[in-house]
């Protein structure tokens, strides 16, 4: 690893596999275990830097239960510690899921791990397991997934016996699943940022170059790139405004063309019946019969007087007496 790896990346890895000694690895069966079982944290959960950081079914349906090899427990045996406790799903030699998530959050192989591998004749290791960005300058960008002699696994009775060659063993692939979703972001970051610098330096040794020569080459190079470049920008620009019309045009005929759909599906709101008879719609008592005909004849007692004595409208009893004082004056 000191060949490929970091100074400090080299001082974790070796910290994580002295504290793999402190543990116990035992391999458990589906039948035996909790998947939903969630670990007890005292305190707050940012104290607790060996807690379980996802349950065991969250790992099984990330990667899969058919491609499931193999399930491991492990348990620290230290006394203040025992109840620290990590499951392992591993899915071929390089691919594996820890409940710590040490590989996802941190880019290295967690101390879970090394202990399993001391055990397993599945899980092996490999420099690819390595996320690029711990990589030395030298070994940036390149692809090391071809490298022999870096996988070691489970001794066994053949392993002693086999030479060199026998040992190159094909390295399998790794599963998505395993790999931080941060590494194709960070390696396109660093390859920007190296190319920046890359750039940076010639452009300085460029211009104490013509400084010194006193000729204008250089500034015509560069404004030459600069034209060139907002030229291309311009068209691209260009090309882009003109889908973008053509798009907004397509889309206010096809609205428009929906509205005069919708307006086709107008019809008149409906009417909600009422409980009830309807108001206009009834029978008449006799008295409101009289008063109509009354109204007809030009008779409305609302409006006019009605006598009692002669049943007349216009006038009333008192018109009457009136008329008999008359006739008694006479």
């Amino acid at each position: 690893m000191e060949k490929y790896l970091c100074i400090n990346t080299i001082t974790a890895i070796k910290v994580e596999m002295a504290q793999c000694l402190y543990l116990q690895a035992t391999i458990a069966l589906f039948s035996e275990l909790d998947f939903t079982q969630e670990q007890e944290i005292e305190g707050f959960i940012e104290d607790s830097y060996d807690a379980q950081q996802i349950t065991l079914q969250s790992i099984i349906d990330e990667i899969g239960k058919e491609d499931v090899k193999e399930i491991w427990k492990i348990c620290d045996i230290r006394p203040g510690k025992k109840d620290h406790m990590h499951y392992i799903v591993i899915s071929n030699e390089i691919s594996f899921l820890c409940t710590c998530l040490t590989t996802i959050s941190r880019g290295i192989i967690c101390r879970h791990y090394f202990r399993v591998m001391m055990f397993s004749k599945v899980a092996g290791f490999h420099i690819s397991m390595i996320p690029e960005r711990w990589y030395q300058d030298v070994y940036q960008g390149k692809p090391l997934t071809q490298e022999t002699g870096l996988i070691f696994l489970h001794e066994n009775e053949n392993l002693e016996n086999n030479t060199n060659n026998d040992l190159e063993i094909r390295i399998p692939t790794r599963k998505a699943i395993t790999i931080p979703k941060t590494v194709p972001i960070m390696k396109k970051a660093i390859e920007k940022r190296k190319k920046y610098g890359k750039l940076w330096g010639m452009a300085c040794e460029a211009t104490l170059l013509a400084l010194e020569s006193n000729d204008n080459e250089m500034e015509l190079i560069l404004q030459d790139y600069i034209n060139k470049k907002k030229r291309n920008y311009e068209m691209i620009s260009e090309s882009n405004t003109e889908i973008e019309m053509e798009q907004n045009h397509i889309n206010k005929s096809t609205n428009i063309s929906n509205e005069f759909q919708e307006l086709g599906n107008i019809q008149n709101p409906l009417k909600a019946k009422t409980k009830g008879r309807p108001p206009t719609k009834r029978y008449r008592s006799s008295i409101e019969h009289e008063k109509g005909e009354s109204s007809k004849s030009g008779c409305s007692s609302r409006n006019t007087y009605k006598c009692r004595i002669c049943g007349q409208c216009g006038h009333n009893a008192a018109y009457h007496k009136n008329d008999k004082l008359k006739e008694r004056k006479q």
